[in-house]
């Protein structure tokens, strides 16, 4: 029974000292994942740039039907039943209003 009280006192002044030292403890494990990501994206950055320069080799460009700007084919809309290519939900409901006809002036 000795040993339970012990074991137990130490277990609680544990506790409190965790308890105290909570808020260091959280500081330390930021500044730990800081730098490890710091790290990561350190190691990380020759080969990021020498993907996305074989992605821009590789990619094909694209342009809208509706604003003539060009983008990526992996980032174009399509429509199902057509081949028409749209760079964005807007230029597509855009594309998908009706025009009002022109009317043609000629010379008198």
């Amino acid at each position: 029974m000795k040993y339970v009280f012990i074991v137990a006192l130490f277990a609680f002044v544990a506790f409190l000292i965790y308890r105290r030292l909570r808020p260091y403890i959280a500081a330390a494990r930021r500044v730990l994942g800081f730098v490890r990501d710091a790290r990561r994206i350190s190691s990380d950055a020759p080969s990021s740039a020498s993907r996305r320069g074989a992605s821009r080799a590789g990619g094909s460009l694209v342009r809208c039907a509706s604003c003539d700007t060009w983008l990526p084919a992996s980032r174009a809309l399509t429509l199902r039943n057509s081949a028409t290519i749209y760079c964005s939900n807007v230029c597509l409901e855009r594309a998908a209003e009706p025009r009002p006809a022109k009317k043609v002036v000629g010379n008198s």
